[in-house]
């Protein structure tokens, strides 16, 4: 028994009838075959990405001490550093590995030099102290200092002495030998044997000269140009308790006080010189510390 049959219609021959599936099979294989082609290309990527990124993985947890760590640990003991003329101060390197080597610079040798991390200021002016870090030649880590070298000031001052009777205002001549000038501040400290210290405060002359003495004034500071041997400055300040009471001034009290000088704070102390020939510089205390705020 045939399964297709040669008919006629109207006078027209007609073949076998083909199978209306096939092509649609054939579509459907090839575009399976396809996506399949597709898919396997993705999953190709996705696992050569994976590889990278474990690779990448492996080496950076096999490098010896990680040289990011490394160049991270690495610290200078100051960033920032306020040194005067002549000073000297050891600048240290911390969290270094083994078998490395330190090369120091200074931007500008004329302020500041430095050998073996020990920086000696020279002249005012800013400069950048730098360290490299080498191990086999090569760079792990670079850290710098800036620096800014001041001025260092040269201050004479001098207590007045009334003798040992009562006063309430205490006098202090003040000169100072340098380049700039000098920013008193408005408080001193008298310390004399027998009697417990007083605070004095600078008075405004001024004020009470024009009010003809019936009323205190006090200064915030006073400016002391530096010395000329033309004008020969010699700034005289005049201090006295807030209570205005009295008290005493002998040849071995001792007033010490406080100035700014290119921008750095000490302490000094004044002592009877007026009996000297030749006033002897005071002797200061940098209060300023080194690596500023």
């Amino acid at each position: 028994m045939k399964l297709c049959r040669t008919l006629q219609i109207s006078g027209l021959e007609q073949g076998p009838e083909p199978c209306r599936n096939q092509g649609f099979l054939l579509e459907a294989r090839m575009i399976s075959i396809m996506e399949g082609r597709v898919f396997m290309s993705e999953k190709k990527k996705c696992c050569s990405r994976l590889l990278i990124f474990v690779s990448l993985l492996f080496l950076l947890a096999c490098l010896p001490q990680n040289a990011l760590h490394t160049k991270a640990a690495v610290k200078l003991s100051r960033t920032k550093l306020v040194l005067t003329e002549k000073q000297k101060l050891r600048l240290r390197v911390y969290g270094l590995p083994k078998g490395v080597s330190l090369v120091w610079k200074s931007s500008r040798p004329s302020v500041a030099t430095v050998s073996r991390g020990t920086v000696t200021a020279r002249r005012r002016g800013n400069a950048v102290i730098s360290v490299n870090v080498l191990k086999n030649g090569k760079r792990l880590a670079r850290r710098v200092c800036k620096l800014r070298v001041a001025e260092a000031p040269v201050v004479v001052a001098s207590l007045g002495v009334s003798g040992e009777e009562s006063e309430h205002i205490a006098e202090v001549g003040f000169t100072v030998i340098g380049k700039r000038s000098a920013l008193l501040t408005n408080k001193i400290v008298l310390q004399t044997p027998g009697q417990s210290w007083q605070n004095l405060y600078l008075l405004d002359v001024d004020k009470i000269n024009s009010s003809n003495g019936n009323q205190l004034g006090w200064l915030k500071g006073k400016t002391i140009p530096p010395y000329n041997n033309n004008d020969r400055n010699i700034v005289v300040a005049y201090y006295a308790r807030k209570d205005y009471r009295p008290f005493r001034v002998t040849s071995s009290s001792k007033a010490v006080f406080y100035f700014y000088y290119d921008g750095i704070r000490y302490k000094a102390s004044a002592k009877d010189l007026d009996s000297a020939v030749d006033p002897r510089p005071c002797k200061l205390i940098r209060l300023t510390p080194l690596s500023p705020a």
